[in-house]
């Protein structure tokens, strides 16, 4: 029993110190640096993040390196800065963005500034050279479904929820310009879907027009929406190759209640992740009970109960909602460092250094 106390507290004592060094949880501080190494492998340069000398709270996806004539481009792909905690006897280092658990953490959503400092080390010194610069940019294409639950079960509620749908429409394009790309999906799987457009009046013209309908096959309708993302992509490959969401969202009013639909919970909810699609949903209490746990699972906690969606309660809390989507979406970049195209002899380490705007 005496070993048994002793073995955890010895193992209770090394996670202290783990969080401790790190400075896990809480919040990030000011200034965060990422470490990697550049070298040239059989002619062409190769960039290598080094976790083990980054800061842990730095995620991003990927790092390709290209070459533009003389000039090298090290890229850093859907960089963010995730400051949930994590269990500090697991691996500590960068994590890749695209998994289930990464995107139902709700990172805070900390922006990063617009300069980054880049060094390198030349010998035994961080060296800052004025010919090479760093640089990152907001991401931007932002696609978002909507889906307004038409169904009986919202009863007298379909119009005020209609007109919450217009409403934070125009509120998401004022946050993010021409950016936003919007599409409609009805409840009715048979019926016409608005494919994405920057046009809100034809948006809002085409969410004014739903129908109740009797059945709620939602599953089956978020579904279909996810498919929709590729399908536009596609379909603009033709006038611009390099188009592509940067982030896709579906933006679903409901009171929860699914029926009808051949696929299930957990079945939707893999697809929205091989998808890369984040739902935030508004629950609607209307003449059933709201179903909070479904909509809870089904958004991965991106949700925002509306016990009423009375005429004078509803511009009040428009403005409530789109800054939780906000808040709730981590600020994603891509950064790029750029160098002249210079063969070194050995592996030389390169530094970038993120100021957070909070």
């Amino acid at each position: 029993m005496h070993r048994r106390s002793l073995h955890l507290l010895i193992a209770f004592g090394l996670l202290v110190s783990l969080a401790s060094c790190w400075g896990l949880p809480g919040r990030p501080p000011d200034t965060l640096q990422l470490v990697g190494e550049y070298s040239y492998h059989d002619g062409k340069p190769e960039f290598h993040v080094l976790p083990g000398e980054s800061s842990p709270y730095i995620v991003y996806h990927k790092q390709p390196v290209r070459v533009d004539g003389q000039q090298v481009t090290i890229a850093l792909n859907d960089l963010s800065i995730d400051v949930t905690p994590f269990d500090p006897a697991a691996e500590l280092g960068i994590r890749d963005t695209i998994s289930m658990s990464a995107t139902a953490r709700l990172p805070a959503n900390y922006r990063i500034k617009p300069k980054v400092t880049a060094e390198e080390l030349i010998g035994d010194e961080w060296v800052k050279l004025s010919e090479f610069n760093a640089r990152p940019a907001q991401i931007a294409n932002i696609g978002i479904s909507v889906i307004v639950d038409s169904s009986k079960s919202i009863d007298q509620q379909l119009g005020p929820a209609k007109a919450a749908a217009t409403y934070l429409a125009a509120l998401l394009e004022s946050r993010w310009g021409d950016h936003i790309w919007v599409s409609v999906a009805p409840l009715d799987p048979a019926a016409y879907y608005l494919p994405f457009t920057t046009d809100l009046a034809e948006v809002n013209s085409y969410i004014s027009q739903l129908e109740p309908v009797p059945y709620t096959p939602l599953y089956d309708v978020i579904a279909s929406a996810c498919d929709t993302f590729d399908a536009f992509e596609l379909q603009r490959a033709g006038e611009d190759p390099r188009f592509t969401f940067d982030r896709r969202w579906i933006l679903l009013l409901t009171d929860g209640r699914d029926n009808y639909s051949d696929l299930t919970l957990k079945l939707l909810q893999d697809k929205l992740v091989r998808s890369n699609v984040v739902v935030f949903a508004l629950g609607i209490e209307a003449r059933n009970k709201l179903d909070q746990k479904d909509i809870d699972e089904l958004a991965q906690k991106r949700f925002v109960l509306l016990t009423g969606l009375e005429q004078e309660k509803l511009r009040g809390r428009q403005q409530e909602i789109v800054d939780a989507m906000v808040a709730q979406s981590p600020a994603y970049y891509d950064v790029v460092y750029q160098r002249n195209d210079q063969q070194i002899r050995e592996p030389r380490k390169i530094r970038l250094t993120f100021e957070l705007d909070k």
